[in-house]
């Protein structure tokens, strides 16, 4: 299964300039209006502690969560595209299959 969190680029337009839950939105209308269904499943938007659903995900068998501050822009850091910036985290768990 494919885990959709972020939508970068729709209809040839960058979103990287909209906000994370505007382009998580967006997302999920995409998602929905073309019917999409599995291997490809919408990851919902979680606040709060990220260890309780780390332990939830690793639980689950999930491969690990991916974490995001909503309120920076992506693409304005001069990182270049598929780099992470220090406000992202990335959690493997230790109980999935590589």
């Amino acid at each position: 299964m494919y885990f959709a969190f972020d939508l970068l680029w729709l209809d040839g337009q960058d979103l990287r300039k909209h906000s994370q839950l505007a382009r998580k939105e967006l997302l999920k209308e995409l998602i929905d209006s073309t019917k999409l269904k599995e291997p490809i499943l919408y990851s919902e938007h979680h606040e709060g502690d990220g260890q309780v659903l780390f332990a939830a995900a690793s639980k689950l068998n999930y491969q690990g969560i991916i974490s995001k501050r909503v309120d920076l822009l992506t693409g304005r850091s001069g990182l270049k595209l598929g780099r992470r910036s220090r406000q992202s985290r990335r959690a493997n768990s230790p109980w999935s299959a590589p």
